[in-house]
């Protein structure tokens, strides 16, 4: 049996490189691996994703930013995923702490007086809400339930009433500085 020395020597440095390569992708995806794991073999895909409505802005701040995240590693993380939720419309959404204090300053931010009320000012007034109940689990996983400031039906009484007040008083046969003086 002949032993080639320099052929196992490349067969090694290439399971090395192989498996650089394999860490090195992890460590790239490991929100997503994260995210995968836990909303397809944990909790077997019930989680779901945003969906937005017409009410949604398209705005990020200095206090609270848009995030596509599920996966929590800071309090700033946890203001941003309910300032998407709230900015979405949507009512209900999970994501998951990821870091040690995650479920206290959870419990903090949704206790203070400010914190997640003042999200209220960053969003379209019928994304608003007006009562948020969340739930978490010992997994880290986080359950935000929302009631709307606005149900549809009043937000339709709302948009009818505008519109009749806006045809009332703004007529195209006037001029912009005349309409505006009208309104």
């Amino acid at each position: 049996m002949c032993y080639n020395k320099n052929g196992d020597n490349m067969k090694d440095i290439l399971k090395i490189f192989f498996m650089v390569c394999v860490v090195l992708l992890v460590y790239i995806f490991k929100d997503n691996i994260s995210n995968f794991i836990m909303d397809d073999i944990v909790y077997g895909g019930s989680n779901k994703v945003l969906t937005y409505n017409e009410y949604y802005l398209d705005y990020d701040y200095g206090y609270v930013q848009n995030t596509d995240s599920k996966n929590v590693k800071n309090r700033q993380e946890i203001l941003n995923i309910f300032y998407t939720i709230l900015n979405s419309g949507d009512t209900s959404f999970s994501f998951y702490c990821s870091y040690d204090n995650c479920l206290n300053d959870v419990k903090d931010l949704i206790e203070s007086e400010y914190d997640i009320t003042d999200i209220n000012n960053f969003v379209h007034p019928y994304n608003g809400f007006k009562h948020i109940e969340t739930e978490y689990d010992s997994l880290g996983k986080v359950t935000i339930k929302i009631t709307k400031s606005y149900t549809d039906d009043e937000i339709k009484q709302i948009n009818e009433k505008i519109d009749s007040v806006y045809n009332s008083l703004v007529n195209n046969d006037l001029s912009d500085k005349e309409n505006i003086k009208n309104v």
